[in-house]
């Protein structure tokens, strides 16, 4: 089974897609709503295969975060789910270590 998190600080936005996710067979490990949350519940020792991470968030970002997951978990595939349609977001995160860039 495909583990997932979901890091957004839009909470119904993150309830819709973990719903969706589940409805359709994948395990959500954790949702978290900035960076600092995805980091704790890493620190916890919920791994997810995959992380649908925001950019905008406050307390710790996306690029932040996702940078900070390749550093320290690099198995962990990030995939940027975001409404920032701006190529040096996409160039930003793809250097920090995601793997994917969704609009």
């Amino acid at each position: 089974m495909i583990t997932i998190a979901l890091v957004d600080d839009h909470v119904l936005l993150r309830n819709g897609l973990a719903a969706l996710a589940k409805a359709i067979g994948y395990d959500v490990v954790f949702e978290a709503g900035n960076g600092e949350e995805c980091i704790q519940n890493i620190n916890a020792g919920k791994i997810p295969l995959v992380i649908l991470m925001d950019i905008n968030m406050p307390v710790k970002d996306g690029f932040e975060t996702t940078l900070w997951l390749k550093q320290n978990h690099p198995e962990i595939k990030v995939l940027a789910l975001t409404m920032v349609d701006d190529e040096n977001a996409v160039i930003r995160m793809l250097k920090n270590g995601a793997r994917g860039y969704l609009l």
